[in-house]
């Protein structure tokens, strides 16, 4: 036998098979306890694999009743818009949010295109999702999920376009003048507002970016360098987000005139 397994195996063979004698020569406590112990163990499965199995029922937010209890001054502050201009949003991409009825009662209850909306526009409003899923009453997963698919369609429903045609262009440039004093003549060619922010991210990998080192701004933090133009009713028609943080304003400027 040790000549075939050699002295080490034999060994090793000879402690397993002792400490598999010991275990089975246990006291009758020891058996007791790790009767106990098993047993225990059977009841906390149970109870986690009947957790899983279990609809977890949200308390929805009743939206409809949450819109006419809200005032207009409150609505302007939560949303950042008019309920009017509420409306006009939700008539142009409410239809391609519609969901199954049926599948959103099992999970608490329906979820309106109009709550989809409002929850979008509290996120993009500087809300909290930890405080607008729980108000709202849907899950961490589906607030992301509905959140994104509507911002998707707007960004689809109202594509930000400069315009490049001289008519286009003289239109922009009267609304600036319309805008002004009429003993100022400081607008008179204006066809945009321009500003820029560092959009604060987090540190990239190199593995996603080869200098990393460029994303660092001025201020102490990652960032991307974000260009934008609007026109005299605050309304955008240029955005650019492809600059690092480190690119200073003047120099992005350029990069995207050319």
């Amino acid at each position: 036998m040790s000549t075939l397994l050699g002295r080490d195996t034999e060994t090793a063979l000879q402690q397993c098979k002792r400490r598999r004698l010991e275990s089975e020569e246990q006291s009758p406590a020891d058996l007791t306890r790790r009767r106990n112990l098993c047993a225990v163990l059977a009841v906390v499965i149970h109870d986690i694999e009947a957790d899983r199995a279990c609809v977890w029922r949200r308390n929805r937010l009743n939206w409809d009743q949450y819109l006419r209890e809200m005032r207009h001054n409150h609505f302007r502050a939560m949303f950042r818009m008019s309920h009017a201009c509420f409306l006009t949003i939700l008539a142009k991409v409410g239809t391609f949010m519609e969901r199954d009825q049926s599948q959103s009662e099992k999970a608490g209850g329906y979820i309106c295109p109009s709550m989809q909306l409002g929850m979008s526009l509290r996120y993009l409003a500087g809300g909290s999702y930890l405080d607008i899923h729980d108000r709202y009453g849907v899950s961490r997963s589906s607030f992301y999920s509905l959140v994104f698919e509507c911002l998707d369609l707007i960004v689809h429903h109202y594509p930000i376009v400069f315009p490049t045609d001289a008519a286009a262009l003289q239109e922009l440039a009267e609304g600036f003048k319309q805008r002004q004093h009429k003993h100022m003549r400081v607008f008179l060619y204006a066809v945009g507002a321009l500003d820029g922010i560092l959009l604060k991210i987090r540190q990239p990998t190199v593995k996603e970016i080869a200098q990393p080192i460029l994303y660092h701004c001025r201020k102490g933090f990652h960032a991307f360098n974000v260009q934008a133009i609007c026109d005299a009713h605050k309304r955008y028609t240029y955005c650019a987000i492809d600059m690092p943080g480190s690119t200073h304003d003047s120099r992005a400027r350029l990069s995207h005139c050319q």
